[in-house]
């Protein structure tokens, strides 16, 4: 049955509407103007803030540089040149701090927040603090855990024999580490607590990376490469594979770029890197001038690790199938900065972090090689490593070392 509806009430239907739009649409414009005036008040306090700052600084960076002066006068005429260093290290350090020209203002909108109106004067002042102010922090470790303990007849939790590659995935935090010696990776959260361990198909993991929820390890000794759930179920591996027309040579490094699927391993025997699909089919090769022991990936490079002066070789990508060495970087070899390597980790600004097996230190450069700091020493107590090997970089921002030390095998800075 069909209705009539008097065209008055239509009429009234449409005022009413339109009235509560016009309602709206005058508290929506009032909400954006009182946002509006919040944020330029924020932004003007941030403004103030920041030039007060910053004039403090350039007061105390000039008073610090009269005293370096004054203190390097004094001792040249004293002739005290071998305490210099020492007495002006911090001096220096101070400086470097200070340094405008190397302070920068992030403001970041905070990400918790639905949209940037609502977000409106809710900045983060980083002060300018950069990853080398981060690293330059470095010294103590603010967590230890494990032992390296080289009786085969006991296998138990948290021990190691001859630990060697970090990963950490990055939806769980999980750490992954590779307990070579005893043919297993071990699991742990990221407050070291053991979670859980796997060995099917190990034979001395060397590398180790992880990426969409799959854990692809080397077999060094066994010349395969394995890949599991982040649970350690075995997935796949080119022992198991059909059609694979190639021959690793103890496989070292490993990692998967993070936009195609590709994996990339170091084939070290054979000096080269060798690229797989997903199926672990060959795709492709670099031929190396040396041996390779770990790889790094960017965007559009590759960082390769290899036994040769200088230590980190890198290529620009072309897609699978062509690879451009545009640079090398990093001295390596008897009385250069770094003696021995077989680890790195490339963080997002691309500066790189290298543990010496021969100096039991980690060193930390920038993507041009310059050197930023470097830690540790030999020894068994907190911050002190033997051999360390495998590192890596949490998302906190913490340096994960792992090394023979037989009280604490993996140490966090």
């Amino acid at each position: 049955m069909a209705y009539s509806v008097p065209a008055s009430d239509i009429l009234t239907a449409i005022n009413i509407a339109r009235t509560q739009v016009r309602e709206n649409v005058s508290r929506g414009v009032e909400f954006l103007r009182e946002r509006e005036r919040v944020l330029l008040s924020y932004l003007q306090c941030l403004e103030e803030a920041y030039i007060e700052d910053r004039a403090r600084r350039d007061f105390e960076l000039q008073e610090l540089l009269i005293s370096r002066e004054q203190n390097l006068e004094i001792l040249k005429c004293n002739k005290h040149e071998n305490t210099l260093k020492y007495i002006l290290q911090d001096l220096d350090d101070r400086i470097t701090e200070l340094d405008v020209n190397n302070e920068q203002l992030h403001l970041e909108w905070d990400c918790k927040l639905e949209s940037r109106i609502h977000s409106a004067g809710r900045f983060v002042l980083n002060g300018g603090r950069t990853m080398s102010y981060h690293y330059k922090s470095k010294r103590t470790p603010v967590q230890v855990f494990g032992r390296h303990n080289q009786d085969r007849s006991q296998v138990m939790e948290q021990e190691f024999l001859y630990p060697n590659a970090i990963a950490i995935d990055p939806l769980t935090n999980f750490i992954y580490v590779c307990d070579t010696g005893r043919n297993r990776i071990q699991v742990f959260d990221r407050t070291s607590q053991f979670l859980f361990k796997f060995s099917e198909l190990m034979s001395t993991p060397f590398g180790i990376c992880i990426h969409a929820n799959r854990v692809y390890v080397t077999q060094m000794m066994s010349n395969i490469i394995t890949v599991y759930g982040v649970g350690g179920k075995l997935i796949a591996s080119t022992e198991k594979g059909e059609g694979n027309n190639f021959q690793l040579s103890s496989p070292k490094g490993i990692t998967v770029c993070k936009i195609t699927g590709y994996i990339y391993v170091c084939d070290y025997t054979n000096k080269r890197i060798i690229i797989l699909n997903q199926e672990l089919c060959y795709q492709s090769s670099i031929q190396c001038d040396s041996f390779p022991d770990d790889i790094k990936l960017t965007e559009l490079e590759i960082f390769l690790l290899e036994c040769a002066d200088p230590c980190i070789s890198i290529y620009k990508r072309h897609g699978i199938h062509s690879h451009q060495l545009v640079g090398r970087v990093i001295p390596y070899g008897m009385g250069k900065l770094v003696l021995e390597s077989f680890n790195f980790f490339l963080d997002h600004e691309e500066n790189i972090l290298i543990t010496d097996t021969k100096s039991h230190n980690v060193l930390v450069f920038s993507r041009r090689g310059s050197l930023i700091h470097t830690f540790g020493t030999f020894g068994q107590a907190a911050g002190e490593f033997i051999c360390p090997k495998g590192i890596c970089v949490d998302s906190e921002g913490r340096i994960l070392v792992a090394s023979q030390n037989p009280n604490y095998c993996i140490q966090f800075f």
